[in-house]
Order: structure tokens, then C-alpha cells, then sequence
């Protein structure tokens, strides 16, 4: 009997192993599509600044940069939110 609950214990923790992995995986997936995201809209924000962009649109570039850095999407979201009331 105890083996058979060694083996249980061993299993599970086996399946655990593997769950844990593919949290990890999910989360290196994302972080790595954000710096991709974060990356080209750096790249826009340096563009915008040298040409014709408004301030507007390179501020809510840049507040969504940040967000994928950080991976916070309720900051981008407050700070559109914010600038929306404004009326601006």
C-alpha cells in the first residue's frame, strides 16, 4: 500500500511539474509578445515625434508602451479613460 501511494504522490507531483511549466511557457509567451508590441510602438512614438504627430496620440502611444512593459492593460485603459473626460 504504501508504494502505491508513493507512486500516487509521485504522479501527481509529476502532473504538477508539468502544469507549472506550462504557466511558465504562457507567461514567457506573453511577455515576449509584449516587448515585440512594446518595441514597434517605441519605434512610432520616435517617428510621430519627428514628424507631424499630435501629443495626444504620442502620450496614449507611449502609455500603452508602458503597459505591455509592465503588462498592466489597466493603466493604458485609466489613462484613455482620463483623457477621454478631459475632452481632449
Amino acid at each position: 500500500m504504501g508504494e502505491t501511494t508513493n507512486a500516487a504522490i509521485e504522479a501527481a507531483a509529476a502532473d504538477n511539474k508539468g502544469e507549472v511549466r506550462e504557466d511558465r511557457l504562457e507567461v514567457y509567451v506573453r511577455y515576449q509578445k509584449n516587448a515585440v508590441a512594446s518595441a514597434q510602438l517605441r519605434r512610432e512614438i520616435l517617428v510621430g515625434a519627428k514628424g507631424d504627430a499630435d501629443y495626444k496620440t504620442l502620450f496614449l502611444q507611449a502609455a500603452k508602451a508602458l503597459s505591455l512593459v509592465t503588462d498592466n492593460e489597466l493603466f493604458y485603459n485609466q489613462i484613455a479613460a482620463a483623457i477621454e473626460q478631459r475632452g481632449e
